[in-house]
């Protein structure tokens, strides 16, 4: 098997230049939402616990924005074994999490800033039943999605394994469905008319002309299709406040080249025609009933 490669290209960027022969790199990892290396080293001829080395390169900014000797044995445990994945700052692995602090370090005098000052530690992030715990490698990592993948096993008393996807923790959103690339979504809350105590959520996929109904639990109750309406009423351009009537305009051959505004109320069970408006032909009206009077 023969492999070709017609175009390759990278750029070369100088992160770290150690001006000493006492210094050596140990790990490293890369925070791609934020565009910084985290570098773990370990200085020579300094005093057994007070020498690692923790730096935070900027690759925007082309410049170390922190770097400091750090001793917590936590952080650098899980620095050097590299068992971690490193999103936005925050570093997850097994059941924990240690948010960096770089609000702080992107300061002018960042360099005042202490370890116990620039870490907060996370413990226990979610309920695990007795027995059980997280792969060490955990959780995997998916860029694109923004999601997590912990794989949960139970040694002790031996049950199934078992996998848990979550959306970033430290983002605070819900994902109802997946997200496709080049699509164009609209979230809004829905509160049952009948019953008030009865609360959705509608994600709206304008793209493909069609909206999901989830409750509060992100459990998926219904699913409609209105791209028949936009086939014959043309897309929605505008939306009102609360999120439940879109305005479709349809101006093409079949109307004359007139603009026709169509309303449609979004519910649980069905997109509902409103009323439909006749722009021109609504102005004349209006005209002739002034002229007549």
């Amino acid at each position: 098997m023969q492999y070709s490669v017609d175009f390759n290209s990278y750029d070369k960027v100088e992160v770290l230049n150690e001006y000493t022969h006492n210094e050596l790199i140990i790990n490293f990892n890369v925070d791609q939402g934020k565009n910084k290396i985290l570098i773990f080293s370990k200085v020579a001829k300094l005093d057994p616990g007070q020498n690692f080395k923790f730096t935070i390169y900027d690759f925007a900014k082309k410049k170390v924005n922190y770097e400091s000797i750090i001793s917590n044995k936590e952080v650098c445990g899980r620095l050097e074994s590299g068992l971690y994945n490193i999103v936005d700052g925050h570093i997850y692995y097994s059941n924990k999490c240690i948010k960096i602090r770089y609000d702080l370090i992107e300061q002018p005098n960042s360099s005042k800033f202490k370890e116990n000052e620039i870490f907060d530690f996370y413990q226990g992030i979610f309920r695990l039943n007795p027995g059980e715990r997280i792969l060490s490698y955990c959780p995997l990592d998916s860029l694109h999605f923004h999601k997590f993948v912990y794989i949960i096993t139970n040694p002790i008393k031996l049950s199934a394994t078992r996998i848990m996807i979550t959306p970033y923790l430290h983002e605070k959103r819900i994902y109802l469905i997946r997200d496709k690339p080049n699509t164009e979504y609209f979230y809004t809350s829905l509160k049952n008319d009948i019953n008030p105590s009865r609360r959705s959520i509608v994600c709206t996929n304008l793209t493909e002309s069609k909206y999901y109904i989830f409750s509060t639990r992100g459990l998926l109750r219904n699913r409609i299709d209105y791209s028949s309406k936009v086939m014959a009423h043309g897309p929605p351009v505008c939306v009102s406040e609360n999120g439940r009537n879109f305005l479709h305009l349809q101006k093409s051959s079949i109307t004359n080249m007139q603009p026709i505004v169509t309303i449609f109320h979004v519910t649980e069970f069905e997109y509902v025609l409103i009323k439909q408006i006749n722009i021109l032909e609504d102005i004349r009206n209006y005209m002739q009933r002034l002229q007549d009077s």
